[in-house]
């Protein structure tokens, strides 16, 4: 098998339907090359039920309920262990693909040589409710060329976290597994993200490659399963991820996008600093540890004042607004 399409999903359902819909028949079409996994997260709503339908009348289906509950990384981790391609892409319950985006994948898959992983460009929209997504915009409006191709190192130096947007990524199954051996301890929410790289790492030779065209669509979504642990994700994880690389010589200076990139933009620092003021109790414990990852006196005394004075209504305020 060629390719592993794994979904996992946890209570939602009604967008899942969309999102399958559009999966479906690429599916079909390749079925050769391609397999459709599902993994439910202990979801408390009819997700099961309308799966368990759809495989009578799509019997190539492979879907696993669990009845245990777990973190996002950990549900990506235990996905891919339903999965038996030699690639594997996991995809968002939300997200839209484009059309044919399978065909495209497996084109790249097969007329190219030592791929570690693909990561292609993709549209993002607001969601306005299951069937509305509006303010579509391209995530990377650059463009050098149709394909890219990158060691790791320079992978990472160029795009850094943009494939933590899972359904954006492809990656080599042997990859997954060589990446065992990495501390991903610390790199809360982008564990899976640390695990393929390093795994990467491993593999001789191993070609990263960035497709510019858009194949998929993200939703932004207000309100996620996960919403109380995204400022983790972002002011921890991601500077911790980007920290063990460089200690373990995969990269050369990763910190300087961290702090020269990724965290650069006020704006974005404040937003996420907000949103974690709106989880008082689960981040005060944590801001000697985020004031640790930011530069310069100011931005160390925002992230004590920010997430200790500002009251919980201003985030909802923000978000009301965006979503609008």
């Amino acid at each position: 098998m060629k390719l592993s399409v794994v979904v996992p999903t946890l209570n939602r359902l009604e967008y899942l339907k969309i999102t399958l819909k559009d999966l479906l028949p690429q599916i079909q079409r390749n079925l050769d090359s391609v397999e459709l996994c599902i993994s439910i997260n202990a979801s408390a709503d009819e997700t099961e039920a309308y799966i368990k339908s759809l495989k009578e009348e799509n019997p190539f289906i492979t879907y696993k309920a669990f009845t245990e509950r777990v973190e996002i990384c950990e549900s990506f981790s235990r996905s891919i262990n339903l999965c038996k391609g030699d690639y594997i892409i996991i995809f968002g319950d939300d997200d839209i693909p484009a059309p044919y985006m399978i065909e495209s994948v497996l084109e790249v898959l097969n007329n190219n040589l030592n791929i570690g992983l693909i990561h292609f460009n993709r549209v993002v929209g607001s969601d306005l409710g299951v069937s509305l997504i509006n303010k579509l915009r391209l995530e990377n409006s650059n463009y050098d060329s149709i394909i890219e191709e990158n060691s790791l190192s320079n992978f990472i130096e160029k795009y850094t976290i943009a494939p933590g947007f899972i359904s954006a990524l492809i990656f080599k199954k042997e990859a997954w597994d060589l990446g065992e051996y990495f501390d991903t301890s610390n790199h809360f929410g982008y564990d899976f993200l640390g695990r393929i790289y390093a795994g990467i790492d491993k593999l001789t030779p191993a070609n990263c490659l960035y497709i510019s065209y858009p194949l998929v669509i993200q939703r932004m979504v207000k309100n996620r399963e996960w919403n109380d642990t995204w400022p983790k994700y972002w002011l921890l994880g991601v500077p911790n991820l980007l920290q063990s690389f460089d200690e373990s010589k995969i990269t050369g200076n990763s910190m300087y996008t961290w702090h020269n990139e990724l965290n650069k933009s006020w704006l974005k620092f404040i937003y996420t600093l907000v949103w974690a003021a709106a989880y008082k109790k689960k981040y005060r414990p944590l801001i000697p540890e985020i004031q640790k990852f930011q530069q310069g006196s100011l931005r160390k005394a925002a992230v004590f004042l920010i997430i200790t004075v500002t009251p919980e209504v201003a985030f909802k305020q923000i978000r009301k607004f965006l979503y609008k």
